[in-house]
């Protein structure tokens, strides 16, 4: 178990630790890498980053691997859940595979037409599309009784820090509420909570993707909304 969240974590996001020298399913990685989602020239490829600099597209690497005989075709993906889906079936041994022989080849200075600057690409939302959007509500306090003066919002902070309760549940829809690294975040006009001098605020939130044909949750990434 522990493992597979060490895994994951570096599966999911730009953001996520990255993954150590380790041995997993008789594959030694060469180098720690990442896993992301990017648009390459128009269209949308998951990625392996090695170095913080570099995105080797995985789905092409994956087919020039395969052009050997000696190589067992594996399919691959395109899309981040389903290479989440097939991590533990294949997935994991060959994006070490690729990952070894990027490394082994030298291809990171001969480069093939499938490997990139980090800088030439658009870095876009691990998970474009998740199935579903659970929120929790009531379980932040800085915006307790906005627009009262900081003595009153104090007291009622103190108040409902001291009798929370639970927080109760909604959801959003998933489609445009995800934005990619450094995409503009459009506020529509009288949105803004005129209490704060049409000011918004960022909150850092934790998001959880949840495999529903397995027993346990994976942490996915840090979110700015």
């Amino acid at each position: 178990m522990k493992r597979s969240v060490l895994v994951l974590l570096a599966i999911v996001a730009l953001t996520a630790v990255p993954m150590a020298f380790a041995q997993v399913g008789g594959v030694a990685v060469a180098e720690p890498f990442k896993l992301g989602t990017f648009d390459i020239d128009g269209e949308q490829h998951v990625g392996i980053v090695l170095g913080d600099s570099v995105v080797v597209e995985l789905v092409a690497a994956n087919r020039e691997l395969e052009s050997s005989p000696a190589v067992v075709e594996i399919p691959m993906v395109d899309d981040m859940r389903d290479l989440i889906g097939r991590w533990e079936y294949g997935a994991a041994r060959r994006t070490r595979e690729i990952v070894n022989a990027v490394i082994g080849e030298n291809q990171l200075q001969n480069r093939p037409g499938h490997i990139h600057d980090l800088a030439d690409v658009r870095t876009l939302a691990p998970i474009l599309h998740p199935g579903k959007m659970l929120n929790a509500a009531s379980n932040y306090y800085g915006h307790v009784d906005e627009g009262v003066s900081a003595e009153q919002q104090a007291a009622t902070e103190a108040a409902r820090r001291a009798n929370r309760g639970l927080p109760y549940m909604f959801t959003k829809p998933t489609v445009g509420a995800i934005i990619g690294n450094g995409d503009d975040i459009i506020l529509e006009s009288g949105r803004i909570n005129p209490f704060f001098s049409n000011r918004s605020f960022i909150q850092t939130q934790i998001s959880l993707y949840r495999d529903w044909y397995r027993t346990r949750t994976k942490p996915c990434s840090k979110t700015i909304k």
